[in-house]
């Protein structure tokens, strides 16, 4: 099969049950929303097992009702 002119190969698909959450996290420090959102994403797979966590973008300061810069 052929994608955007990408040639991608059907061999396997999985699907899955689950409950998901989705946070926007703001700081005003910087150093400090790197430390937050690498913790975030490690401490659920390590403490809790079969949970997946990770950063899925970085918002601006523009895109947060705080006017503070984070992460989603």
């Amino acid at each position: 099969m052929e994608l955007n002119g990408v040639q991608v190969e059907d061999t396997y698909c999985e699907a899955f049950e689950g409950i998901v959450s989705r946070l926007m996290v703001t700081l005003r420090d910087e150093q400090l929303i790197q430390y937050t959102a690498a913790q975030c994403s490690a401490l659920p797979s390590i403490v809790v097992g079969r949970t997946e966590g990770g950063v899925e973008r970085w918002v601006r300061g523009d895109e947060t009702p705080d006017k503070n810069h984070g992460f989603i």
